[in-house]
């Protein structure tokens, strides 16, 4: 019996393809995103469980779950699209259990990290939402982001390096790629690091300039239905394309 062949997209709303239509999440926004268009350029079945807000341990979090919860060697092919977010995000775990975080605005994807509702999500755009105590972490959190910015990026590169050794070690095809800013060229610690990192599965690593956002945004591409950061259609296409071409290229599926 031949297999599922199917291409696991993970990461932020720019993944999710949020405000292609101006929805933050919607079945016409994931089916434009740039990974479930290249799906269908490699045959395969998108799988999109990207979430609006995680950080790059949320996006870890969620794939390494997907496989314990999802994934069926004996039915499915599966090869992974990791798209990492900003470094400058966190995530608090929720000490009041009680609560459920679950972020409506991912309803539409194929599957959703129930996991996710233990956990608080951080960046410079959130306001902590209703929750006392989830205001009373936004101060402190925001504050040591702003103050730790060589930290943060460690912290995304020892993800980067989790979900890498999680693929080798179960013979999963895989590929990265930067959504938006995540490191620093001037970061000692992290050029220490870098021959660790299987750079002929990610795309542009240390180009901050080639993020999907960035690029796009520098290259004049405006989204007038969208209230925060995201692109519409076209700059999907053409990162599609990117992606495509460097698979093509470098043999990573």
């Amino acid at each position: 019996m031949a297999k599922d062949k199917i291409l696991l997209i993970a990461g932020c709303s720019h993944a999710a393809g949020a405000e292609i239509n101006g929805a933050q999440d919607s079945v016409y926004n994931r089916c434009n995103s740039f990974g479930n268009i290249l799906a269908r350029k490699l045959g395969r079945i998108p799988i999109n469980i990207a979430q609006h807000g995680l950080c790059n341990q949320g996006i870890a979090r969620v794939v390494m779950n997907w496989f314990h919860y999802q994934y069926n060697p004996e039915m499915q092919d599966v090869a992974v699209l990791v798209a990492w977010t900003e470094s400058l995000r966190t995530e608090i775990p929720i000490r009041d259990e009680s609560i459920d975080n679950i972020n409506i605005t991912c309803r539409s994807a194929h599957w959703v990290d129930v996991t996710g509702q233990h956990y608080y999500k951080f960046n410079f755009g959130e306001t902590g939402g209703e929750s006392v105590e989830a205001k009373y972490f936004l101060e402190s959190a925001q504050r040591f982001i702003a103050t730790n910015e060589t930290y943060m990026e460690i912290n995304s590169l020892y993800f980067i390096l989790l979900l890498q050794q999680f693929f080798k070690a179960n013979n999963i095809n895989y590929m990265m790629c930067n959504t938006m800013h995540m490191f620093s060229s001037y970061v000692k610690q992290i050029e220490n690091l870098l021959p660790l990192i299987d750079q002929t599965k990610y795309l542009h690593m240390m180009h901050d300039g080639e993020s999907f956002y960035i690029k796009y945004k520098n290259l004049g591409f405006e989204n007038p239905k969208a209230q925060y950061w995201h692109h519409n259609e076209e700059p999907h296409k053409a990162y599609a394309e990117d992606l495509y071409k460097f698979i093509e290229e470098s043999k990573c599926f």
